[in-house]
């Protein structure tokens, strides 16, 4: 009977396959046709649950995406922040800088008016001076480079509170921090 056989997949009695070849049989790993349908049948809870899982962890990578995007985004102002902080602070002590650099001039343009007042150029005694800028300088405008100043060296305090004395000029380079200085107006 097996010669008679055309080459193919037969069925046995118990529900399993196997292939003639025209010469030999071979088992074939097969399950029954309903089997299928039986275990989803048997096992929709299971993968209903599956399903579930799946669903929360899509969500969950979802919304770690959007912590980890709000996380960066504070992280980013929190830098900027800071970045302009130490902007700030460096702006700071730059006046701070420009303010000693002032006190600077202001003592080399008394001990000049002093020295002028004891040779007889100017009348003394002198006490004391102080520099404002000029030409639409300003002490907190630190991106300039250089300024302008006019200094006045008070001789005498009158009683309504108004003072005499003379003026005198200086040029500071805030890079160099080197300034010069003169007597007159600048």
């Amino acid at each position: 009977m097996a010669s008679e056989l055309q080459k193919g997949v037969y069925k046995n009695p118990d529900g399993t396959s196997r292939f003639w070849d025209g010469e030999n049989w071979f088992d074939i790993e097969t399950e029954p046709v309903n089997q299928p349908a039986s275990f989803v049948a048997k096992n929709r809870k299971v993968i209903a649950i599956a399903l579930v899982v799946i669903v929360v962890t899509l969500s969950g990578v979802v919304f770690n995406s959007k912590q980890q995007a709000a996380h960066q985004q504070t992280l980013a102002a929190a830098a900027a922040a800071a970045a302009i902080e130490a902007k700030n602070t460096a702006d700071d002590q730059e006046r701070a800088s420009r303010q000693l650099q002032v006190k600077g001039i202001e003592a080399s343009v008394l001990k000049m008016a002093k020295s002028h007042a004891a040779d007889g150029t100017i009348t003394g005694p002198i006490l004391s001076v102080s520099c404002v800028p000029v030409a639409g300088g300003s002490m907190s405008d630190i991106t300039s480079t250089t300024s302008k100043f006019e200094c006045f060296a008070v001789n005498r305090i009158n009683s309504d509170g108004t003072s005499n004395g003379f003026y005198y000029n200086a040029t500071i380079n805030w890079q160099t921090g080197s300034y010069t200085y003169g007597y007159g107006r600048a």
